[in-house]
């Protein structure tokens, strides 16, 4: 559902994440210095290619779909919101899975090589850290980032329940 406005599109492999109910009041608190994301737009992201191109990122698309084969959906909660990115910066902020963790780190390693391997992607020699990205920080200044900061401090641990049910292909 992504739209490029600019630049080369960048694709990845990622499982859907229903952002009914509970993304609308977390929007609604969110402070001004944050740019949510559209509830389509959720994601756990099992495997970044970047911008690999349509062809490359269909052959990793096949092979994710091969290595899927027979997984089991996984219910899981959503807890709080840390910031990712630069460390003490943030630069985007993502709610954080407390269950269903074990098995959202399983199913990133049982896809990501393999499916970075077919898309020509470098390896990514990261810990998987299953998170879902609620928005990203605005071009803003000290205080801004400092709200966003503290708002993710505040928010504590409310275990939204979710469930990852289907793997999809995204760009932008």
């Amino acid at each position: 559902r992504y739209t490029a406005l600019m630049g080369t599109p960048n694709w990845f492999i990622a499982l859907p994440c229903p952002g009914t109910g509970w993304y609308g009041a977390l929007r609604a608190e969110m402070p001004a210095a944050l740019c949510p994301f559209h509830p389509d737009d959720l994601h756990l992201t099992l495997a970044f290619l970047g911008a690999c191109g349509e062809a490359s990122a269909r052959a990793a698309w096949s092979v994710a779909v091969d290595r899927l084969e027979g997984w089991t959906p996984v219910a899981s909660a959503l807890g709080s919101i840390e910031p990712m990115g630069r460390p003490r910066r943030g630069t985007a902020f993502a709610a954080i899975p407390t269950t269903g963790w074990t098995a959202l780190v399983a199913m990133m390693e049982r896809v990501r090589a393999d499916a970075l391997d077919a898309a020509g992607a470098p390896p990514d020699t990261r810990r998987p850290h299953p998170h879902v990205t609620v928005g990203r920080l605005r071009r803003t200044d000290a205080a801004g980032r400092r709200d966003a900061l503290e708002w993710c401090a505040s928010r504590g641990d409310p275990g939204v329940p979710v469930g990852f049910d289907a793997a999809a292909l995204y760009t932008w």
